[in-house]
């Protein structure tokens, strides 16, 4: 079987679990520079934690939009100016269900939330909510070439605000999608064309340019997409193009005017589980050059993440405490705005507003828990016998003035850390005190020791290693033999790794070597040349691993 390099970087589980059941939540997959010298061509990373920015009094924030180079905050009861040094300003209350959109033509800041809609005008006092009768509940807002569009709930129709304003409205503005007879959605801009998504099918339009009082913009001949809209807020614009959840609850992105799938017939099963996915929502975020858009269904509590760099997906979770139970099922994260050049993110169970943050290993204070599930392995449909498993982690920096030990714990399993600096090195602890199966590795390097080998002992295991032989003894708790082999060895090329495996109960030992030879990394399984069997007894375990010199 070859080496696996990447069963643990993303979230894939089939109908059959057997076939394919795999998981990665708060981690993500990285495809590095293939090199020689690197330790393996993917690497798996811990999400970003989020440092606190600034604190609202509001319960969640909804929604964030950046107008003339400052940011501001939508919360669940007021607007909020959010300045560059963390400090707040309440700018007045304003009326919003959970989820909004927000737009802004650099005068005027407008949000709507499917039944209502206002705007704030700087210097004007607090936001007003729009009474106007020609203006229409509806779920989303788009600034195109100095109108507002709207897409009216309920209807074919969308219509806009007056150019470079808010109100009045002009009942004469309006138009209806033309192609087809599905209802209107939701409208986004892109690449200077407006894309009204229906239940069913996608219009592109353009501005034409016609003076009043005829209606400006009109439909682009033939520029109709073959596919509708499930959720208004689920269309989110990113690496020059749009992505949205479909009408078949599947995700796309734009290639001109094709949409091209992205979710995976795994990703897909897990949604049509969901009780509903017309509330998705979606954000993009940029971290470590990973483009990554995030789709959460409020409902069903969850979140999903497409890396575009890998075109990958994995899950966000968080905590908002100490224990397993506090899982909220979602990621908290609920808005993204980049600002004063930081990646800044609204949260959803608070008024917090914090960033995007490598060296923050927490969310707002409470702990980020990650989970990586591989997939089952086979070997051509056979059972796959493993010799060998690596974990190779960079463990954390530590957190100064707490335990050394903490115990965590992720659904039902519970997991002990211990720091990096607090780690003994004379002895394994918290053995047993016998047992009937055992494994070793060490890594060795004779070929520049002055000495003629080393010598690897306990009370009850015992590995002699020279340049031409290893000899290996078990023994019991009385101190009677179970076990006494040797085996040749000399082809010692710098480092060598050394791997014992034994099981009593079947008198079945193994010894690998892994080497360089001929620049070609080499593993050997050897062969003894003598070798007898004593005892079945358990292994004592008890007492100090220790490495001397021969």
């Amino acid at each position: 079987m070859t080496q696996v390099l990447d069963f643990v970087a993303q979230s894939y589980t089939t109908h059959s679990r057997p076939l394919n059941a795999a998981r990665c939540v708060n981690f993500f997959a990285e495809m590095e520079v293939q090199d020689a010298r690197s330790k393996s061509p993917v690497g798996v990373w811990g999400c970003a934690g989020i440092a606190p920015f600034a604190v609202t009094s509001d319960d969640s924030i909804l929604g964030m939009d950046v107008m003339n180079g400052v940011l501001y905050a939508i919360g669940n009861k007021h607007l909020w100016q959010i300045n560059q040094n963390g400090t707040i300003a309440n700018l007045g209350q304003h009326r919003a269900n959970q989820q909004i959109s927000v737009d802004n033509n650099g005068i005027q800041l407008v949000g709507v939330d499917g039944q209502t809609g206002w705007y704030w005008q700087s210097g004007a006092g607090s936001p007003t909510q729009i009474t106007d009768p020609n203006f229409f509940p509806c779920s989303t807002v788009t600034y195109f070439d100095g109108y507002f569009a709207f897409p009216r709930f309920g209807t074919k129709e969308f219509f806009l605000s007056p150019i470079f304003g808010i109100t009045p409205f002009d009942g004469a503005l309006f138009a209806s999608k033309e192609a087809t007879s599905d209802l209107l959605v939701a409208i986004a801009n892109s690449h200077e064309q407006l894309y009204l998504f229906g239940q069913e099918r996608t219009e592109v339009w353009y501005d034409a340019g016609n003076p009043p009082p005829t209606f400006p913009f009109q439909r682009s001949d033939g520029a109709i997409i073959q596919r509708g809209l499930l959720a208004p807020y689920s269309v989110v614009l990113e690496d020059n193009t749009l992505f949205f959840l479909g009408d078949d609850a599947m995700f796309y992105r734009l290639q001109g005017f094709v949409p091209i799938r992205m979710s995976t017939h795994a990703v897909e099963s897990e949604w049509s589980k969901y009780e509903t996915l017309t509330d998705a929502q979606t954000l993009v975020y940029t971290t470590f050059g990973h483009k990554m858009v995030t789709i959460t269904f409020p409902t069903a509590g969850k979140t999903w993440v497409a890396d575009l760099a890998t075109q990958r997906w994995h899950e966000r979770e968080s905590w908002i405490g100490t224990s397993a139970d506090t899982s909220i099922g979602r990621w908290r994260g609920n808005c993204v705005a980049t600002a004063y050049n930081r990646i800044l993110i609204g949260d959803s169970q608070t008024g917090q507003i914090g960033q995007l943050n490598y060296n923050d290993y927490t969310e707002w204070g409470d702990t980020i828990r990650g989970l990586i599930d591989g997939p089952p392995l086979h070997n051509d449909r056979k059972r796959c016998f493993m010799k060998r498993f690596e974990l190779d982690m960079e463990t954390g920096v530590g957190l100064p003035d707490e335990a050394i030990h903490e115990t965590l714990q992720y659904c039902l399993n519970p997991v002990t850390f211990t720091k990096p600096g607090e780690i003994t090195t004379t002895q394994l602890t918290d053995l047993v005190s016998n047992y009937t199966t055992g494994a070793f590795s060490v890594w060795l390097n004779l070929s520049t020791m002055a000495s003629t080998g080393m010598l690897l002992t306990s009370t009850g295991f015992n590995l002699q290693v020279d340049k031409t032989a290893m000899a290996l003894t078990l023994k019991d708790n009385a101190g009677g033999s179970v076990l006494a082999a040797s085996y040749p060895f000399t082809t010692w090329a710098d480092w060598v790794n050394v791997l014992v495996s034994f099981d009593t109960p079947s008198q079945q030992v193994q010894v690998w070597a892994s080497t360089l030879v001929a620049s070609v990394w080499t593993e050997t399984e050897l062969v003894a040349s003598s070798l007898v069997w004593s005892g079945t007894n358990p292994v004592n375990g008890v007492g100090a691993w220790t490495l001397g010199v021969v």
